[in-house]
């Protein structure tokens, strides 16, 4: 198995982690550690679409990942302690009709 495809998996996987903790709402949108594993993922998968020359992705990852990167520096700038205790949430999230 060749390495951007290794990255790939990867990548896909900790995206869809990252999406299940967040539909099972044990993480938000505002939590250091969704940014940065949504960071990661997209990051691994812009590299495997650059491999696999779609062009499109490489722009929808890279997108994805400098939004990410934005987030977790302003994380890591602003609140430092923030990335040491990720906020876990209880309460449900409105049902969207």
């Amino acid at each position: 198995m060749e390495l951007p495809l290794i990255l790939g998996i990867i990548g896909t996987t900790i995206l869809v982690v990252t999406f299940f903790l967040y539909e099972h709402h044990k993480l938000t949108v505002d939590d250091f550690t969704f940014d940065f594993l949504h960071l990661i993922g997209s990051a691994c998968l812009m590299v495997y679409a650059i491999y696999t020359e779609l062009t499109i992705f490489v722009i929808l990852n890279g997108l994805a990942a400098l939004i990410s990167l934005i987030d977790v520096v302003k994380s890591l700038r602003d609140k430092p302690r923030s990335r040491t205790k990720t906020t876990f949430i209880k309460q449900k999230r409105p049902i969207k009709k």
